[in-house]
């Protein structure tokens, strides 16, 4: 197989360049960082992963991300979409 068949290639998820990527094959992942820890003021190392998508009402696979106290629902279609080609319509 060709080295363009099996590469991947990764783009931060625009406004959460600093904690998840997508991929151009639609797969997210979360990448290292600390985050709050229970007690006030520490920090630990989260180690990053892939996340598992779901489904939503209308079959679309979303993820929840999260990130220095914003949360977002997003469907991955719509993830890609914005890191590989620009913000939507």
């Amino acid at each position: 197989m060709s080295e363009s068949i099996l590469s991947e290639e990764w783009r931060s998820v625009v406004g959460f360049e600093e904690a998840y990527q997508v991929s151009d094959r639609g797969q997210v992942r979360s990448l290292d960082r600390m985050v709050p820890y229970r007690f006030k003021g520490m920090l630990r190392k989260q180690q990053g992963r892939t996340l598992k998508p779901a489904r939503d009402g209308d079959g679309y696979l979303f993820v929840t991300l999260k990130s220095n106290g914003h949360k977002r629902i997003a469907r991955i279609a719509v993830l890609v979409l914005e890191a590989f080609v620009g913000l939507r319509p």
